[in-house]
Order: C-alpha cells, then structure tokens, then sequence
C-alpha cells in the first residue's frame, strides 16, 4: 500500500480539476479559490488507487497545513488523528469533505492545521517531512501494523473542582434525522482524537466537519452518515 506524501505536482487537466472540484459540497467551493482547489485536486490524482495520499498545503498564521486524501471508511477520521497524535501534533483546525467518485468509492478530503502537542518543542523538520511521517505512520494503521488505540493521551490529573464547560448538542435536519453533532469544551491535547473514536467506536462514519480552536475553546461540527 502507497500512502504516499509531499508536494502535489502541477495538475493542467482542467476538466479533473472542474469535475473534482464539481463532486465536492458547496460549501468547499465557496470557501477555496480555484489555486487551492487545483492543489487539492492534484494530491486526489495523485492518490490513484492507493488508500491514502497527504501533500502539504499552505496555511494561514503558525502550524503546518496538510491534507489528506483517502478512501472513506467510518474509522478513518479516527485513525488519521491516531497518526497525528504518534507524530506528536495537535489539531488546530480541521475540514473533511466527502465525495463520490464515478466507481461508487466515497473519498474523503481532509485538511488539517497542526501544531506540536503541548511540551513538544516546534519542528523543525521541512513541512513534507512531516507529512512523510505522518503518512508512514497512518501507511502502517491501515496496513493493521500499528494499534491506533495506542495513541490515546494519558488521563491527566486536575485540581479539586476543576470544571469543564462543554456543550454537547445533536440537530435535526431536513429529513428529521438527528445528523450533525456539535460539541464545544475546552481545548486539551488529544481531544480530536478521542472525540473521532467515540463515533468509530459507533461506527459512524463523518460526512463533514469542520473543526477549530479559539482562545483555548474548541468548536467541532460533525455531519453524521
């Protein structure tokens, strides 16, 4: 299995980049301009039938940016945040987009923007070393190699009548279904990750989300399939 990694080559097929960016949700298209949907677009081609493919993205402000591109299964938003935690960052903003493709396959655009975890000094490896870590790393989760419940961060002690004030909340769509999850705390190391087991241990899969950090808050959004 090749979950292959670095910088996405130049895409000049158009029509790939039209049809790709066409198989998404408005709600990509209006929030990347055409530059960044054809970086998005080259790291799909570019995974061809492999399971996965990371390249490195531009972000705004500190962090690394990369996305991940990958066949969707309800445990690979799990599993991409294991891989995460084993390389030793922490999820500062996170999207997942899903399309289908022409073979029936739905394929999950992920695009994330990393920090170190916290005591963790800065990396200073180039930005695609970091995601060629990070793609052997989740290379050897999907190969069943490496255990990603191993990744769960340790309980950590806190003082007496320490409060947390999260907010968990389930809203009902058109169709009645109670299929979009929010949930606001306070920001800790690993939260995505146990976040993303819970619902793979319920064997939900995230047909969207959109995921981010301010002044210690955390926000997440889950589209539930």
């Amino acid at each position: 299995m090749n979950a292959g990694y670095g910088p996405p080559m130049q895409v000049d097929d158009d029509t790939w980049v039209k049809n790709f960016s066409a198989s998404l949700p408005g709600s990509y298209r209006n929030r990347y301009d055409t530059d960044e949907i054809r970086v998005h677009a080259a790291i799909a081609r570019l995974r061809g039938n492999s399971p996965a493919r990371i390249g490195v993205v531009p972000v705004a402000g500190d962090g690394v940016g990369i996305c991940v591109v990958a066949q969707d299964s309800p445990s690979l938003f799990s599993n991409i945040a294991a891989a995460l935690r084993f390389q030793g960052f922490d999820i500062i903003h996170a999207e997942a987009y899903t399309r289908k493709l022409p073979s029936g396959e739905r394929e999950v655009i992920d695009l994330f923007r990393l920090q170190p975890q916290r005591g963790r000094p800065n990396a200073a490896s180039a930005a695609t070393d970091v995601a060629a870590a990070i793609a052997a790393t989740l290379h050897d989760i999907l190969a069943g190699k490496l255990d990603p419940s191993q990744a769960q961060p340790a309980p950590q002690s806190e003082p007496d009548g320490s409060l947390h004030d999260t907010r968990v909340r389930f809203i009902e769509g058109d169709d009645g279904a109670l299929g979009t999850l929010e949930v606001e705390t306070g920001d800790r190391s690993g939260l995505l990750f146990t976040l993303a087991c819970a619902l793979s241990n319920q064997k939900v899969s995230v047909e969207r989300s959109e995921v981010s950090t301010v002044n210690s808050r955390v926000r997440d959004r889950f589209i539930l399939a």
